[in-house]
């Protein structure tokens, strides 16, 4: 981050005047700046200050509100603004995930709104500024206040007429989506208290801060200790301790930098509103499954970007901060000599992984890739079924503390009666033209596979004339101790790799389990890496629950790796759970 410009000399200083530091990652903005009220000093024009801060109950609540009047804010700002984003882009997207666009200062609008002196909530008197020339220059002439607290909103990219249009909330604030450039905007914001003022900043860090501060003001603190505690609660969140809340320290100023690049992140999907009501309400964003899967993600890619493909391009500044930050957002213990050696590792969906290793009282973090059976725990068996003397190899997991166990193969059986279909029909190979990856992988399996691909007529999997379940279990074509799944059954299967392979925040992975036919996305990619076996277009059986309490039989395509329920036909091939 380029070094802050110095505070432009204050002239003309007449009565209450502060100093403005506007620096923000993606939104870079520094400022000098004057405050200068017309008609003479504070005691010249009978302008009384009536309290220290908000919900100060003392004697001096009756004293008269101070009033600027015919005041003057001038300033200068320098920006690094958001890109637009006209389609969504990938979540691996080095490029845009921490490009830089620089852009002419000209449009830039600043807003500022006067806030109720006691409850910070905006009175309705609101003021908009432009620069108006290269240098960045703005100000804000003739405008008056009968509060000292005011809200400082930036529009965050080069877009003068999206700024005069923007609309306001109910609650007085602009809304944060922009229609004409396809994405949510940055409006980075921070309220500034007049009478104390001096080496204001606003930027990122002041953005999450903000909406504490209002929240623990609610709560009855003063502005002041709401203002220190909002700001210890922020660097905290990004794990950095021990410093000031002052964009002169160079550890904040990383701090700060890096946050603007997970907001920008973030807002090219969602609000930030999402982010700062959580931080607003309890002071972290690191305990929302949501939120915290998508900074986990912009983690894994900083590190990937910097540090696995551009080796260098990082400065020592930012690795040690990146490191505390991994720390402080996976809830690390503090590297000491008594931890001294450890090792901690974290995964994500593709196939990332991050080793930090506790050396010389600091986390060392290196990335590096990972096979999938690496991160989920899961042990390998036979079975013999006692009809036939086949031997079956086996897979069983540990599910939310419960273990489950499955055929790694496909049940292979026949008699008299039962005599299945080896291989796949032409009506299941015509599913995968024009797939390659799907087609490329079926391509690769060997004869071991495709001599096991036996697939069952329904009655033949059912072996009667209805389904009639023992407890939980309908046991069918399956050896004694074994079972047809169920759709819960296959749906907590795919839940559960949802999860364990950072696939998805178990959060949203258990509304697979709210829907009685809802298996995932993708999951069913990773089942052969972590013992399930090989399998391609065969239609697995599956118990599918009827609206009368009944159960029919269905089965389970993964059809080109998304598991899709459909009714039973074309043959059955079945994978048989453990009792």
């Amino acid at each position: 981050m380029k070094k802050m410009l110095q505070n432009a000399q204050v002239r003309d200083f007449i009565g209450a005047t502060f100093c403005l530091v506007m620096t923000f990652a993606l939104f870079l903005m520094y400022t000098g700046c004057t405050f200068v009220m017309a008609g003479g000093a504070a005691e010249e024009t009978s302008v009384e200050t009536a309290y220290d801060a908000p919900n100060d109950t003392s004697e001096k609540d009756s004293v008269k509100l101070a009033l600027y009047d015919n005041v003057r804010l001038a300033g200068r700002v320098r920006s690094v603004e958001q890109p637009a984003n006209s389609a969504p882009m990938s979540s691996t997207s080095m490029d845009t995930t921490f490009r830089i666009v620089e852009s002419e200062w000209a449009g830039l609008t600043v807003w500022l709104s006067e806030l109720d002196s006691v409850t910070l909530e905006p009175t309705g008197v609101r003021y908009v500024s432009h620069p108006t020339d290269s240098s960045g220059s703005f100000n804000f002439d003739s405008i008056s206040l009968n509060s000292p607290f005011v809200m400082l909103e930036l529009s965050p990219y080069h877009a003068d007429e999206w700024a005069s249009t923007a609309e306001v909330d109910e609650y007085g604030y602009i809304r944060d989506y922009d229609e004409t450039m396809f994405r949510y905007m940055l409006v980075y914001k921070t309220i500034v208290d007049l009478h104390d003022s001096a080496g204001v900043e606003i930027n990122s860090l002041t953005f999450l801060a903000t909406p504490r501060i209002r929240n623990l003001v609610k709560q009855g603190m003063s502005f002041a200790a709401a203002k220190l505690q909002a700001g210890e609660e922020v660097l905290a969140s990004l794990g950095v301790y021990g410093v000031p809340f002052d964009m002169q320290n160079p550890k904040v100023v990383v701090a700060e930098e890096h946050l603007g690049y997970v907001l920008e992140d973030w807002t090219r999907y969602s609000s930030a509103s999402i982010i700062t009501e959580e931080f607003a309400m309890t002071g972290t964003f690191n305990n929302n499954e949501r939120i915290r899967f998508s900074v986990s993600r912009w983690i894994f890619n900083w590190y990937e970007y910097y540090l696995y493909y551009h080796y260098g391009t990082a400065t020592d500044d930012e690795i040690a901060f990146m490191s505390n930050f991994l720390g402080s957002y996976e809830k690390m213990e503090q590297c000491s000599a008594e931890n001294e050696g450890d090792t901690v590792k974290f995964y994500d969906l593709l196939e990332r992984r991050l080793t930090a290793v506790c050396q010389s009282g600091e986390w060392t973090v290196a990335p590096s890739r990972y096979t999938m059976d690496e991160k989920v725990e899961f042990s390998s068996g036979t079975m013999t079924d006692a009809r036939d003397g086949k031997t079956y190899k086996t897979v069983t997991y540990k599910i939310d503390g419960q273990s489950q166990t499955w055929f790694a193969e496909n049940l292979i059986y026949s008699d008299e009666d039962v005599q299945p279909f080896i291989g796949l029909t032409s009506y299941l190979s015509n599913l995968v033209k024009g797939r390659s990856e799907f087609t490329e992988y079926m391509d690769s399996l060997d004869s071991a596979y495709w001599n096991t691909v036996a697939l069952y007529e329904e009655s033949d999997v059912v072996g009667g004339d209805s389904i009639h379940m023992d407890g939980a279990h309908f046991q069918g074509l399956c050896p004694d101790g074994w079972h047809i799944p169920t759709n819960r059954e296959w749906s907590h299967l795919m839940y559960f790799v949802e999860v364990e392979t950072g696939m998805s925040s178990r959060e949203k992975a258990q509304e697979i389990l709210q829907y009685e036919y809802d298996f995932g996305w993708y999951a069913s990619m990773y089942l052969r890496d972590i013992g399930f076996g090989d399998f391609t277009l065969e239609p697995f059986a599956m118990l599918g629950s009827k609206e009368d309490g009944g159960w029919e039989m269905m089965s389970l395509l993964m059809d080109n790796w998304k598991p899709m329920a459909w009714r039973a036909d074309k043959g059955l091939a079945v994978r048989c759970v453990k009792d």
